[in-house]
């Protein structure tokens, strides 16, 4: 096993999100990275901005 990988089990990645709420969905648009979900509840929100930032690096 290479040395590297005895070190590194995960990389963390952090990117700032503008959340709000429109009148209708909660929305998240992250302020450096092109990233944009919505959600009908809060808490839809954030699975759906786990899932967003799963799919924006796997581009």
């Amino acid at each position: 096993m290479p040395i590297a990988e005895k070190f590194i089990d995960k990389i963390v990645f952090t990117a700032q999100l503008d959340t709000y709420f429109d009148g209708e969905y909660w929305c998240a648009r992250g302020v450096n990275e092109d990233i944009f979900t919505q959600g009908e509840t809060y808490d839809e929100l954030l699975k759906n901005i786990k899932e967003a930032v799963t799919l924006h690096l796997e581009e």
